[in-house]
C-alpha cells in the first residue's frame, strides 16, 4: 500500500487590510487547497521592526483586528494552519498613520500675505503626534510644532494658490488636507492728487480713484501731511479738508487701501501764504470792577491779503498758571469777540472780580488768524455798598414830596461817591444820580396818584442794582410851610421799605458831577422831572436816566451835568 506523503495547505485567499485610526483589520479566504489534511487554524499577524503583535484564530474564522497600533509602516499577513503543515503566508503593507487635519482654511490677511489655521485630527494614531506640514502650493512649506493652529506666509505674488497641512507622527505622516485661496495685488497710487489752500488756515485736497484697485474691493483712503497722517476717508467724497495750517510749504499724499493691501502714494506740494503779525501795542487797563476796555493797532508785518477784521478775547489766568488758549476764550469767565477791520479798540465787561486775565488781539484774514498779541490786567477785588437807611418818604405841600435817606451801613470796598433815585408814577417816570451828601430830594408838580421810590448807593467801583423801594400816594393841593411837619387832613401814605433783589442788568454806575444837599425837582414834560433852584442851574432828567419799576429791575445811565440826561 502506497502512502500519500503528507503536504500543508496553499496560502490564504482574498487577504484584504484595512486601517481605521490606529486599527488594523485583516479579512481573508480558506485556501484554494488544504493540502494532505483539513485547516485546523490561521495566524494573524500585523508587525515592523518595533511591533510584533500576533494572534491565532479558529479554521472557520476568516477576520482579525489588531487596535491601539502606533504609528509607523507593518506588514500584515495571514498564514493556514494543519496538522500536516502550515502554508506559506498572503501578506500586504500598510501604515499607521495620524488623520487628515480638519476645518482648514487659507485667508488672505494682508498685502501679499495669507493665514492658514486648522484643527487636530479627528484621530491621530496609537502614537502622539509629531507635528504638522504647512505648505503652499509651489512655495514655502513650514513644519510646526504639535501644539502650532495657525501660521502665515508673506511675499506671495497675486494669484491662486492652494494650502495644505499634513500631521506628522514619529514613523508616518498622514493625509493632507487642503484649502485654495485667492491673492489680490495692491492698488495703485490715487491719481490727480491737488492740495490747495482754502482760507481760515485750512486746505482742501482732492484726487481721483486709482486706476488699478489689485482686483480688490477699494475701501479707503489715508492723507498723510509731511509723512504723519492727517485724515482719512472712505470710497467717496475724494476730498480731505486739512485745518490749522501754518504758513509753510507741505508735502500732501494720498493712499488708496484694499481690504489687505496699500498702494503708493500719489502726491502733491502745498504751501500755505503768510498771515499778519500781531496787533502793535495791545494795552488792556481796568476800567470798572468787571469791564476793562483793550485798544491796540494795526500788525506791523502784512499778510498775502488784506486784514477783514480782529478777533479779541479774554482769558482767565488758570489756578496752575498755565494760560488758557487765548483766542479760545474755554475757561469760565472766558470771553471772545470779532469787530471789524477799523476797529481798534473793545471794552470787555461782566468779566470775573478779582481774576487775572489774559486779554489777546489777533487779525483776521481770508488766509486764517494772524499772529495774537497780548496783554495781562488784573481786575479788581470789588463790592458794593450795602441799601441805603432810614428811608422815608411825605407829602410836604400841594403836589409836593420830600424823600429823605440815610448813608447805607456798609460803603462796600471803596468809597461812597452817591446815590440813584428813581421814581415812577402817574407822571410815568425818571432817575437822577446824587452826591455822596445829599440826604433829602424834594419833588414838585406831582399829579395826584400812586408813586413808588427807589433808591441804591453807589461806591468808586459801582453799584450792584440792591436797592430800597418805598410807595406813597399824593393827594390834595393842600400846603405844608414846614416840611417837617405834615397836616393831619393830608392823606399820605408812607409803606415799609423794601429791600429789592438785584437789577436785571446789574453793570455798575458811575456817579459823576456835584449837586447839592437839598434839590427841589418840578414837573418838565411827558415822563420828566427837573431840577429848579439857582445853585447849580437847571438839569433835566429823561430818556438816559429812566427807571424800569414794572419789571422790578434799575437801570440807570449816567448824568451829564448841565445839560440833558
Amino acid at each position: 500500500m502506497t502512502v500519500a506523503p503528507a503536504t500543508a495547505p496553499s496560502p490564504p485567499t482574498g487577504l484584504d487590510v484595512a486601517v481605521d485610526a490606529a486599527d488594523v483589520v485583516l479579512t481573508w479566504s480558506a485556501p484554494d487547497d488544504e493540502g494532505s489534511s483539513a485547516v485546523t487554524g490561521y495566524r494573524v499577524a500585523v508587525r515592523n521592526y518595533h511591533h510584533y503583535p500576533t494572534e491565532e484564530v479558529d479554521a472557520d474564522v476568516r477576520t482579525a483586528t489588531f487596535t491601539g497600533l502606533p504609528a509607523g509602516v507593518y506588514t500584515a499577513s495571514v498564514v493556514a494552519l494543519s496538522d500536516d503543515g502550515e502554508s506559506e503566508s498572503a501578506a500586504e503593507e500598510v501604515t499607521v498613520a495620524p488623520g487628515v487635519p480638519t476645518q482648514v482654511q487659507a485667508v488672505q490677511v494682508g498685502d501679499g500675505i495669507v493665514g492658514v489655521t486648522w484643527e487636530e485630527p479627528g484621530n491621530v494614531g496609537g502614537t502622539p503626534l509629531a507635528g504638522y506640514t504647512v505648505e503652499v502650493e509651489g512655495g514655502e512649506s513650514q513644519d510646526l510644532d504639535v501644539d502650532a493652529r495657525s501660521t502665515t506666509f508673506g511675499g506671495l505674488d497675486p494669484g491662486d494658490y492652494v494650502v495644505t497641512v499634513q500631521a506628522f507622527a514619529t514613523f508616518a505622516d498622514g493625509d493632507t488636507a487642503s484649502s485654495p485661496v485667492s491673492v489680490s495685488g495692491s492698488p495703485s497710487a490715487p491719481a490727480n492728487v491737488l492740495a490747495q489752500p482754502s482760507g481760515g488756515g485750512t486746505a482742501t485736497v482732492s484726487w481721483d480713484e486709482s486706476p488699478d484697485l489689485g482686483n480688490s474691493p477699494l475701501t479707503g483712503y489715508s492723507v498723510p501731511l509731511d509723512g504723519v497722517l492727517a485724515g482719512e476717508v472712505g470710497v467717496s467724497p475724494r476730498e480731505l479738508v486739512l485745518d490749522g495750517l501754518a504758513p509753510g510749504e507741505y508735502l500732501v499724499q494720498v493712499t488708496a487701501s484694499t481690504e489687505y493691501a496699500h498702494s503708493g502714494p500719489g502726491s502733491s506740494s502745498l504751501v500755505m501764504p503768510a498771515l499778519p503779525g500781531e496787533p502793535v501795542g495791545v494795552r488792556a487797563e481796568q476800567t470798572g470792577p468787571t469791564s476793562v476796555p483793550v485798544t491796540w493797532d494795526a500788525p506791523s508785518a502784512e499778510g498775502a491779503s488784506p486784514v477783514i477784521g480782529y478777533l479779541v478775547a479774554a482769558s482767565p489766568v488758570l489756578l496752575t498758571g498755565v494760560l488758557d488758549d487765548g483766542l479760545a476764550a474755554s475757561a469760565p469767565g472766558g470771553q471772545r469777540y470779532e469787530v471789524s477791520e477799523d476797529t481798534f479798540g473793545y471794552e470787555f465787561t461782566g468779566l470775573l472780580p478779582d481774576t487775572p486775565y489774559r486779554f489777546t488781539v489777533a487779525a483776521i484774514t481770508a488766509d486764517g488768524i494772524g499772529e495774537p498779541g497780548s496783554d495781562d490786567e488784573q481786575t479788581e477785588e470789588w463790592r458794593a455798598p450795602s441799601v441805603p437807611t432810614d428811608v422815608s418818604v411825605r407829602q410836604t405841600g400841594a403836589r409836593q414830596v420830600t424823600f429823605r435817606f440815610g448813608a447805607p451801613e456798609d460803603p462796600g470796598i471803596s468809597n461812597l461817591t452817591g446815590y440813584v433815585l428813581g421814581v415812577s408814577g402817574p407822571d410815568s417816570g425818571g432817575s437822577q444820580e446824587l452826591d455822596a451828601d445829599v440826604r433829602e430830594v424834594v419833588h414838585d408838580d406831582l399829579a395826584p396818584g400812586r408813586y413808588v421810590f427807589r433808591i441804591l448807593a453807589m461806591n468808586e467801583q459801582g453799584a450792584d442794582g440792591a436797592a430800597v423801594d418805598v410807595e406813597l400816594t399824593v393827594d390834595g393841593p393842600t400846603v405844608v410851610d414846614d416840611p417837617d411837619e405834615t397836616p393831619d387832613d393830608t392823606p399820605v401814605v408812607v409803606e415799609t421799605p423794601v429791600v429789592t433783589s438785584p437789577v436785571v442788568n446789574n453793570a455798575p454806575v458811575r456817579s459823576t458831577g456835584t449837586l447839592p444837599a437839598t434839590v427841589t425837582y418840578t414837573s418838565a414834560g411827558q415822563g420828566a422831572l427837573a431840577r429848579t433852584g439857582t445853585e447849580a442851574g437847571t438839569v433835566a432828567l429823561g430818556g438816559a436816566l429812566l427807571l424800569l419799576m414794572g419789571a422790578g429791575a434799575l437801570v440807570a445811565g449816567r448824568r451829564r451835568q448841565g445839560a440833558s440826561a
